[in-house]
C-alpha cells in the first residue's frame, strides 16, 4: 500500500487542503485533482476510479470530496479503511465541513494526516491515538508534576514544623527565666494570670497621630489594649531573632496555612521608639496624575486628621488647608479669582477661612472673591503665594469622607474572623494609594479568604495592610471588602485601625470658579491689522454672538470696546457682519451698549435683552438698531423676577413697534396691565409672553382709539400666553381687535379655574375673536390635575366648529370632560374638512377610572375617518370596548370606501375587550398607522389597570406599529 496524497477538493476539482507523502511537484497534484471529478461515473455508488497511472479513493464530505491518490498496485480494501480515518478526523477537529472551517484549521488537519500515514504507508493508529498525539498529553510530564506539587507540600508542613519547634523552645526558655526570678509581681497579659517572676517593665503609650500632608483617618477603640511589645529580652534595640525573621519574611506563606495554635504573648521589652507609620510615601502627591503648570497656576490642599470611635462617632476630626497662587506672566498679575459655591460641609459652623494680608476679605452674604485690597497692585510674579486658608473642627459624621467598618468575630475554635469594609462618602473626591492597616495579634498571621484589592504582611508593625490603588465615586471601586481569619479571640486586638491616603478634590467643596483680569486686557492696542485678520479668518463663520448672558460667558470692559470702535473706524457690523441673532446682556455688560453696532450686521434680525435697572439706556440703543434689520425680533427677560412688570411698564413706550415683528417676553415679566399695548402692536407678527396674576385679576382701562393709529386690521399671526389664571388668558383675547389675521393660539393654563363655564367663555372667545378664513392652529393644555372620579359635567366645543379652516386642534384639558359627542362628530368632516390633528382630552390625567361611559363609540370614530382625508394624528375619548368581529367587515359591505392615511392614534388607557378583534379593526379601517400613544393607568388600589396598556401592546405586536 503506497498512498501518494490525501486531499479535501470541492466538486469542481479545487483542491483546498492537500498533503503529499511521495515527491510530487504542485503541478501533479493540482492537474490530478482537476481531472477527478470527470472521472466520477454517473448514478453509481462506487467510492473509487482509476486512470492508467493512480487510483482515486473518495468519499463525499458535504459540499466537498476527502480522497486518497494511491498507485494501481496498492490494497483496495486498506486504502478504504485508511480513507474512514481520514473522513473521521476531519469530523472530529471541524465543527462544520465547508470550506470556511476546513480551512481555518488547516494547519491541525496536516499535522492529523502525518501521523496517519508516513512516507505513503498507513501507521498502525486510530482515531483516539491521533488525538492524544495532537494535545500532546505526557503522562510523564503529569508524574512530574504530582511530584513537585508534593515537595512543595512536604516543605510548607516542615516549616510549619520548625516554627511549632522554635515556638515551643522559647515557650521554655521563658518558664525557666521566670521559675529562676522568684518574684512575685503579676503581667497583666501574662499566661493565665500566673505569678511571672520578673519585674515589671514600664510600658510604652502611643503617641497621638500626627498630621501628615496626606489626609489619615485614625480608628480609635474605645478600650485600651495592652502593647505588643517585641520579643528578644529587655535590650534596647536589640536586632529581632531568627525565629521572628523567618516568620516576617515568609508571612505571605504562612497565612495560606491554617495553624490550629493559639499564639501566646511575647516577652515585654522596651522599645526604643513611637511605631513607624502605616503608609510613608515618597511624595505628598503620590499616584495623583500630574497637571501641567499654567501661567495662573493655583494649587490647593487640605489635610485631614480623624479619629473615630470603635462604636461609632467622630472622636476629633481637623481639616486644615490653604490655597497658593502662582503667576508666571507679568501682564496676568491682576486679576481676581471667584470661588466655588458653597457647599454643606462643616454644618452650621462651616469653614474658617482667613486670608493674605493683602487679600480683601469675603463680603458676608455674596460671592466669595480673593482679590487684593489695593487694586493698583498686582500678585508677584513667580512666587507662589498663599492666598487663603481654611480650617475646620467638629465631630460631625456626615463630614467624614471614608467610613471604615471593621467587625471582628471570634469563634469557638480560638479563632477571630474579621471582615473589614469602606465606602466612599464624600464623591467629590478621588483617592488614590489607601492603606487600611489592621494590627494583628502577637505571632499569628492571617488567612485572607475574599478581598478587593492588594494585602500585604507588614512585619515591622505586625498588621496587615489593605492597599487599594484607587477609590472612585464614579465606578465600582466606591466601597470594598476585605475577610481573613487569624488566630485569637480577643476583639480589641484589631484596633486602632489607621487609614492614609491622597486624594484629588476639595473635602470641604473649595474650588475657582472663575478667573478674571482686573486690568490690562490688553497687551497692546488693537490696530487696523489685527481687525482685518479676524475678520478675514474668523469673523464670516459667527451666526449667533452671545455677550455676557451667562456667568461664563465673554465679559469685556470698556476699553476693549473703545479700542475695536477704533480699528473698525467705524463700521457697521465689522466683528460680526454675517450673525443673525444677538443675545446681549446690561446686567453683565453695562458699558456696552454704546458699542451695539460693531455686531450689528444687516443679516441680524433677531437680539435679545436683559431687562435690568439701566435698561432705558439699553432700550434707547435697541431702538436705534431697530432701524438696520429688515425683520426685527425682540426677546426680553430679566435676571430677578423682582419688580420687572414695572421695569416693563416703563420700556413699552420706548420699544421700536415699527419694525417689530416678534416680541417673546419671559420670566414672569407681563402683567395684565401690559396686555392692550402688546395685544394691539401695529406690525407685530409673534407674540410670546408669560402673564403673571394673582388672585384677583383688575381688568386694565381699555386704549383709546388713536393709542395706535396704524391698527386698522392687526398683523398678529401667532399668539403663545402661559398663565397660572384661565382670566388671565380670557383677558388677552378679549383685547385682540376683532379685525386681526391670527392663525395659531396657543395657550398652557397651569392653574386656576377648572369650572366648565370658564372654558365655554374659553371657546365663544375664540369663536367670536379669530377669523375662521385664517386661523388655522389650536392649542390648549391644562394642568396635568385630573377631573374627579365619574364627574358628568361636561364643556361643549361646539362653538369651535365654526372655524373652519383649522388644521391642528389640540385640547387637552384633564381637569374637565371635553369630549365629542355624537352628533359633533358627525358634522366634523364637514365643520373641519382641512384637519390634520384632531387631539381632544385623549388622558384623564392620571386620575381616578371613570365609569361614566364616552358618549362616542368606534363607529364615530369611522365617520371621522372616512369624512376627514387629510387627518394623521387622532386622539380621542371613545368608547373602544364596542369594537367586535363585524367591525372590521364594514368596509367590504358595498359601502364606497377609501382608506384613511392616519399615521398616529392616541388611545390613552382606553379599556378593550379583545385585542385580535382591536388589531383587525385598526388593520381594516387604518393601513398605514405606524405610531400608538398609550398613556400609563392611574394606580388604584385593588385593580388591575395595567392589563389596558398589555392589550395595547398586543394590538401594536399585531398590527406592526410601535407603541410609546
Amino acid at each position: 500500500m503506497v498512498v501518494l496524497a490525501a486531499s479535501i477538493c470541492t466538486k469542481g476539482g479545487k483542491p483546498v487542503i492537500s498533503r503529499q507523502f511521495r515527491d510530487m511537484t504542485r503541478t501533479r497534484i493540482e492537474s490530478l485533482l482537476a481531472s477527478f471529478p470527470k472521472l466520477i461515473p454517473a448514478n453509481t455508488q462506487h467510492t473509487s476510479v482509476e486512470t492508467a497511472d493512480v487510483r482515486y479513493v473518495y468519499q463525499p464530505l458535504e459540499d466537498l470530496y476527502i480522497l486518497l491518490i494511491t498507485n494501481k498496485a496498492s490494497n483496495i480494501l486498506q486504502d478504504i479503511d485508511t480513507l474512514h480515518l481520514f473522513a473521521r478526523t476531519v469530523s472530529d477537529m471541524c465543527r462544520s465541513a465547508d470550506e470556511r472551517e476546513i480551512l481555518k484549521n488547516s494547519f491541525e488537519l496536516l499535522g492529523a494526516f502525518d501521523e496517519i500515514v508516513s512516507l505513503g504507508y498507513r501507521e498502525n493508529v486510530n482515531l483516539m491515538q491521533v488525538r492524544s498525539i495532537l494535545e500532546m498529553e505526557s503522562h510523564e510530564e503529569k508524574i512530574q508534576e504530582i511530584i513537585a506539587r508534593n515537595k512543595e507540600a512536604e516543605a510548607k508542613e516542615e516549616l510549619k514544623r520548625r516554627a511549632k519547634q522554635l515556638e515551643m523552645q522559647r515557650r521554655e526558655q521563658q518558664r525557666r527565666t521566670a521559675a529562676g526570678g522568684g518574684g512575685s509581681s503579676s503581667y497583666m497579659g501574662g499566661i493565665g494570670g500566673g505569678i511571672s517572676g520578673y519585674s515589671p517593665v514600664p510600658r510604652y503609650e502611643a503617641p497621638e497621630p500626627r498630621s501628615t500632608p496626606a489626609a489619615t483617618t485614625t480608628t480609635s477603640s474605645s478600650t485600651t489594649r495592652a502593647p505588643a511589645f517585641k520579643s528578644g529580652g529587655m535590650k534596647l534595640g536589640a536586632k529581632k531573632s531568627k525565629q521572628n525573621e523567618l516568620l516576617d519574611a515568609l508571612g505571605p506563606e504562612l497565612a495560606a496555612i491554617p495553624t490550629p495554635e493559639i499564639s501566646q504573648p511575647a516577652t515585654p521589652a522596651v522599645e526604643a521608639g513611637p511605631r513607624a507609620p502605616v503608609a510613608a510615601q515618597a511624595s505628598d502627591r503620590g499616584s495623583i496624575p500630574e497637571v501641567e503648570q499654567q501661567n495662573v497656576h493655583i494649587v490647593i490642599r487640605e489635610s485631614l486628621s480623624l479619629s473615630l470611635l470603635r462604636d461609632g462617632g467622630v472622636q476629633n476630626m481637623e481639616l486644615k488647608g490653604d490655597m497658593n497662587l502662582l503667576i508666571t506672566e507679568p501682564e496676568l498679575t491682576q486679576l481676581r479669582l471667584t470661588l466655588a459655591p458653597p457647599t454643606d460641609f462643616g454644618g452650621a459652623n462651616g469653614l474658617q477661612f482667613k486670608q493674605h494680608p493683602n487679600v480683601a476679605k469675603f463680603a458676608p452674604g455674596q460671592q466669595r472673591i480673593i482679590a487684593l485690597k489695593d487694586a493698583s497692585r498686582s500678585f508677584p510674579v513667580g512666587q507662589s503665594l498663599a492666598v487663603l486658608k481654611w480650617r475646620y473642627a467638629g465631630t460631625d459624621e456626615s463630614n467624614v469622607p471614608l467610613s471604615i467598618n471593621c467587625w471582628p468575630t471570634p469563634s469557638n475554635d480560638g479563632t477571630c474572623e474579621v471582615s473589614i469594609e469602606y465606602d466612599l462618602e464624600n464623591e467629590s473626591v478621588t483617592l488614590y494609594d489607601v492603606v487600611i492597616s489592621i494590627p494583628l495579634p502577637d505571632g499569628s498571621y492571617p488567612t485572607v479568604s475574599s478581598h478587593t484589592g492588594d494585602w500585604s504582611l507588614n512585619p515591622s508593625s505586625h498588621s496587615l495592610d489593605w492597599k487599594i490603588a484607587l477609590v472612585s465615586p464614579s465606578d465600582d471601586t466606591k466601597s470594598g471588602s476585605l475577610i481573613f481569619n487569624v488566630n485569637g479571640v480577643d476583639a480589641g486586638a484589631f484596633f486602632p485601625v489607621e487609614v492614609s491616603f491622597v486624594g484629588q478634590g476639595s473635602l470641604a467643596g473649595v474650588g475657582v470658579a472663575e478667573v478674571v483680569k482686573t486690568a490690562g486686557v490688553l497687551r497692546r492696542p488693537i490696530r487696523s491689522a489685527d481687525l482685518s485678520r479676524y475678520q478675514t479668518k474668523y469673523a464670516r463663520r459667527i451666526r449667533i454672538f452671545e455677550l455676557g448672558r451667562e456667568r461664563n460667558t465673554l465679559v469685556l470692559p470698556s476699553e476693549v470696546f473703545q479700542d475695536l470702535q477704533s480699528a473698525a473706524d467705524p463700521q457697521l457690523g465689522a466683528l460680526t457682519p454675517l450673525a443673525t441673532k444677538l443675545i446681549w446682556s446690561s446686567s453683565q455688560n453695562p458699558s456696552a451698549f454704546p458699542y451695539l453696532h460693531l455686531f450689528l450686521g444687516q443679516h441680524v434680525a433677531k437680539i435679545h435683552f436683559e431687562i435690568t435697572p439701566n435698561a432705558p439706556d439699553a432700550m434707547t440703543t435697541m431702538r436705534w438698531a431697530s432701524n438696520y434689520v429688515h425683520r426685527f425680533w425682540l426677546g426680553l427677560s430679566s435676571p430677578s423676577i423682582d419688580n420687572a412688570e414695572d421695569r416693563l411698564a416703563a420700556l413699552i413706550p420706548l420699544i421700536p413697534w415699527e419694525n417689530l415683528q416678534e416680541l417673546e417676553l419671559s420670566v414672569g415679566l407681563v402683567t395684565v396691565a401690559a396686555i392692550p399695548p402688546l395685544i394691539s402692536a401695529p406690525r407685530l407678527v409673534k407674540l410670546a409672553m408669560m402673564l403673571k396674576a394673582g388672585g384677583n385679576i383688575l381688568r386694565p382701562p381699555t386704549p383709546s382709539p388713536n393709542h395706535f393709529p396704524n391698527n386698522v386690521v392687526s398683523s398678529l399671526r401667532c399668539l403663545n400666553i402661559t398663565t397660572n389664571n384661565v382670566d388671565a388668558a380670557l383677558i388677552s383675547l378679549e383685547y385682540l381687535p376683532k379685525r386681526n389675521q391670527l392663525e395659531s393660539l396657543t395657550c398652557f393654563l397651569s392653574g386656576g379655574d377648572k369650572l366648565p363655564s370658564t372654558a365655554h367663555r374659553l371657546f365663544d372667545l375664540i369663536r367670536s375673536k379669530c377669523n375662521p378664513q385664517t386661523f388655522s392652529k389650536l392649542l390648549l393644555l391644562g394642568c396635568s390635575t385630573a377631573r374627579k372620579e365619574d364627574d358628568v359635567s361636561y364643556v361643549d366645543i361646539s362653538a369651535l366648529l365654526s372655524l373652519s379652516s383649522l388644521t391642528y386642534v389640540e385640547i387637552m384639558l384633564p381637569a374637565l370632560r371635553v369630549e365629542l359627542t355624537p352628533e359633533q362628530a358627525a358634522i366634523i368632516p364637514s365643520a373641519w374638512p382641512r384637519i390634520e390633528r384632531l387631539v381632544v382630552n385623549a388622558t384623564r390625567g392620571g386620575g381616578p377610572i371613570c365609569t361614566t361611559p364616552p358618549f362616542i363609540d368606534h363607529t364615530h370614530l369611522i365617520t371621522i375617518l372616512q369624512g376627514c382625508a387629510n387627518l394623521r394624528v387622532l386622539g380621542l375619548h371613545f368608547d373602544a370596548t364596542s369594537v367586535g368581529v363585524e367591525a372590521a367587515e364594514q368596509p367590504n359591505r358595498g359601502v364606497e370606501w377609501l382608506p384613511s392615511g392616519l399615521k398616529e392614534l392616541i388611545v390613552s388607557d382606553l379599556p378593550i375587550l379583545s385585542s385580535p378583534q382591536m388589531a383587525a379593526f385598526l388593520t381594516a379601517y387604518t393601513p398605514v398607522l405606524k405610531k400608538l400613544v398609550c398613556f400609563p393607568p392611574p394606580y388604584v388600589p385593588g385593580v388591575d389597570t395595567t392589563k389596558y396598556r398589555q392589550h395595547w401592546n398586543d394590538v401594536a405586536s399585531r398590527i406592526g406599529a410601535s407603541i410609546y
